[in-house]
């Protein structure tokens, strides 16, 4: 005969008596029980006709929203917008959840420019209050909105620009300190006219855009964690894989569609591994800190010297390309300015010592047995080894290596191989019309820029 004894410890015979050793004690399991039921949030399970405030109650809206992430409904620190910090111990979670979910980086990043045009508003029209009243009494004539219906309609007209001149002024201020956007970007136009008034014409012009699809970091942040030892958190194998070209490693697919795939499926490695790239190009090759890392402003005499010389400042903008990936543009001001080599264009003792500097900078030079290996890959229809997944080398460790890596990134990324764009138009019918305009130069040298006449 099986009954539930007295204690609550389970099914035994009758009179048996619990063990208090292995028995759970029970004022722990009840303050236990207590915490968990203060952590837990109730998450409504139907739409309600008042809206909730992201503002006051911005973790519940996200914790209804997702409830296949935050499992146990808790985890924010705030009610209000999600910190910067945040979003990073979210994003880059091991289990890749978050960054994941499309869903979820949409809604963060509605809500970051949101909230940010929110808080520019706020502050202009507190400092402007003249400016609110002229909004306020403008929405409530109707012959404005009449105008505003009719502008819509023919955004072209006189009077739509008349107006959108009228209203400029009003949101201007404001829309150019939301992240991201087309006001912010326009109004970054102005520090680049100040660089150029302040140092003059740029002394470098940079452009990089990274192998993201072979791209051996990028695809490690991109797969979940599983432990400290094994893929992702160590190589565990698979550069030499996509060395080898191989199709798959340890259940994952290395073709190139697969790796297209799970890079945007995860558009926050890509992200990270730009943030990552980027840092390390202005920081070790230019010599400048991006404005995110640097804390102070370095003298000129201490200023360490970068590829282009002792930089001076620095301006990039990213973009993006039709496949999504991004990619960097950059000027740099340092080194051998534009003036100084007009300058000493005329001293004929000074030239080659520029051409020499100019070499240490820039080279368009391989060796004759890194050409020849290009044409016959070509030539027997072989795939070039992608950059990505070699290692480089120390240039003062291992000056030999080192300059094997750069041979073998200039063959496979700066030799053009002609494509259907280089036979469009009318140049391409009779040679590629990408080819550059001039004869080649044997070394650096001046070269006298004359009027063309027909």
């Amino acid at each position: 005969d099986e009954r539930s004894d007295s204690n609550g410890g389970g099914y035994g015979e009758i009179g048996s008596v619990a063990d208090p050793e292995t028995q759970p004690d029970v004022a722990e399991e009840e303050a236990s029980a207590e915490r968990h039921e203060h952590a837990r949030i109730d998450i409504p399970d139907v739409r309600r006709h008042q809206p909730m405030s992201e503002f006051e109650g911005n973790d519940r809206l996200l914790y209804s929203a997702f409830p296949f992430l935050f499992l146990l409904g808790s985890g924010l620190r705030k009610p209000g917008s999600v910190p910067h910090r945040d979003c990073r111990h979210m994003l880059l979670q091991f289990t890749c959840n978050f960054a994941t979910c499309h869903r979820f980086l949409f809604c963060l990043f509605d809500q970051l420019q949101r909230h940010a045009a929110t808080r520019a508003v706020t502050t202009r029209f507190k400092n402007n209050p003249e400016s609110l009243e002229k909004l306020q009494a403008w929405v409530a004539d109707p012959a404005f909105l009449k105008d505003l219906a009719r502008a819509a309609r023919n955004p072209q007209s006189k009077s739509a620009r008349t107006l959108v001149a009228r209203v400029t002024p009003h949101i201007k201020t404001t829309s150019s300190n939301v992240p991201y956007s087309t006001a912010q970007r326009k109004a970054s136009m102005q520090h680049l006219y100040a660089l150029t008034q302040h140092f003059g014409m740029p002394s470098i012009f940079l452009t990089y855009a990274p192998d993201f699809a072979s791209g051996v970091l990028n695809l490690r942040l991109s797969l979940p964690s599983i432990n400290n030892v094994e893929l992702p958190a160590s190589d565990d194998g698979i550069l030499e894989a996509l060395r080898q070209q191989l199709d798959i490693h340890q259940n994952i697919r290395l073709s190139q569609a697969c790796l297209n795939e799970r890079l945007a499926s995860n558009p926050v490695a890509m992200g990270e591994f730009f943030r990552l790239l980027t840092n390390s190009i202005f920081t070790i090759l230019v010599g400048l800190k991006p404005d995110g890392l640097a804390r102070y402003t370095p003298e000129l005499p201490s200023r360490k010297v970068g590829l282009f010389g002792v930089p001076l400042a620095s301006f990039g903008v990213v973009e993006e390309q039709a496949r999504g990936t991004p990619h960097c543009h950059a000027i740099v001001w340092g080194g051998l300015p534009p003036s100084l080599l007009q300058s000493v264009a005329g001293a004929p003792r000074l030239l080659n010592i520029i051409a020499g500097l100019l070499d240490r900078m820039v080279t368009a030079e391989l060796e004759p047995e890194t050409i020849a290996q290009h044409l016959l890959s070509q030539f027997n229809g072989n795939r070039l080894g992608r950059v990505a997944t070699f290692i480089a080398h120390c240039p003062i460790n291992e000056p030999r290596e080192f300059t094997e890596d750069v041979q073998r990134a200039a063959s496979f990324a700066n030799l053009h191989s002609h494509t259907t764009t280089c036979h469009k138009g009318t140049q391409g019918k009779i040679s590629c019309r990408l080819g550059r305009p001039g004869p080649d130069a044997e070394k650096t040298h001046v070269v006298q820029l004359l009027p063309y006449r027909d």
